[in-house]
């Protein structure tokens, strides 16, 4: 695959736009090989069950990054911003609207197996004496009682969240025997009219990981495995880690580094976006001294509605193709 170098090259963030992008190897994880990776500006696909895309650069000491300056254009046909639904909806935890940071912080990860989406919420470093990370998800239903299902696990022993109804609490899962492996708890919730809310999601213990929400109105239901497949999402959340790479240059460890945007809010236009490359916990920050990955991914993602991570000539302040900056 040869790439004119006076061309620009994008590289979409779902599966079904990288065809004609990302120069896939036989392998079964689908990955591209590192023969082809400087051939596409330095973007490839790390293994997951979704498109994961990163940018190698080195810092060598010369600097702290702070933020990652990229270009993205978001495709939006069909657009909405409300999980709409009247029996049931089935939605990707990565999809969320918003995330609140507290003393304890929510981040996206994909360590443990057995997710089904491009990966989890991830809640770490627990302080118990501030305030809770929390997500938030816009949604709208027909007026009646429902179950609220979610895909956990825990490393404690314990899984235990506080379920919010525009900003109100409106229940607790508390489940005092959790295990390490993913599993389903539940509440029951009443949603009294058919206007728009916005349901958060508030974990209360460290070491609590969620996959997906699942929400229906056969309050019986029992859900199990991996439960009902992803409904359509109204928007798109993207996500940004920062890692280490091997010596073959390829991510290797994420650092303590997340920052996100969605299409509800910010992420609108053809432009310039930044994303914030501060560590979360400052006792786990590390002097850049080598090369590192900046890895970009979406939730959320269909045939009309991706975003799409550009190579540009040059950013808005400095003359290179997708900044890290100071």
């Amino acid at each position: 695959m040869t790439i004119d170098s006076a061309s620009k090259l994008a590289a979409a963030l779902n599966f079904s736009q990288m065809d004609d992008v990302l120069p896939f190897t036989d392998d079964t994880d689908d990955t591209v090989d590192a023969r082809d990776r400087w051939q596409v500006a330095g973007f490839y696909s790390i293994s997951s069950s979704s498109i994961k895309l990163a940018q190698i650069f080195s810092v060598n000491d010369q600097f702290v990054p702070t933020k990652a300056s990229v270009f993205l254009r978001p495709r939006l046909n069909n657009e909405d911003h409300v999980f709409l639904f009247s029996d049931n909806v089935s939605i990707d935890s990565l999809n969320f609207s918003s995330l609140s940071q507290g003393t304890n912080k929510m981040i996206a990860d994909d360590s443990f197996a057995g997710f089904s989406g491009g990966g989890y919420l991830s809640v770490d470093v627990l302080d118990g004496t501030g305030g809770y990370a929390s997500v938030s998800y816009p949604i709208q239903a027909s007026s009646g009682q429902y179950r609220l299902w979610l895909r956990s696990r825990t490393s404690t022993g314990a899984f235990m969240s506080v379920v919010s109804l525009d900003g109100t609490e409106i229940g607790n899962i508390d489940n005092l025997s959790a295990t390490a492996f993913w599993e389903w708890n539940s509440l029951l919730i009443n949603i009294n009219d058919t206007n728009a809310h916005t349901l958060e999601i508030q974990p209360t213990i460290n070491g609590s990981f969620i996959d997906k929400i699942y929400i229906t109105s056969d309050v019986d239901e029992v859900v199990s495995g991996a439960g009902p497949d992803f409904s359509i999402a109204p928007y798109v959340t993207v996500h940004a880690r920062l890692y280490t790479v091997d010596g073959n240059n390829r991510p290797s460890t994420p650092l303590f580094i997340y920052d996100y945007i969605t299409t509800v809010s910010d992420l609108k236009t053809d432009d310039w976006y930044n994303f914030n490359l501060n560590f979360l916990d400052s006792s786990r920050a590390i002097s850049f001294s080598d090369s590192y990955a900046l890895v970009l991914y979406s939730s959320g993602s269909s045939s009309d509605k991706y975003v799409v991570w550009e190579i540009t000539d040059a950013d808005e302040d400095v003359d290179s193709p997708s900044a890290i900056k100071a």
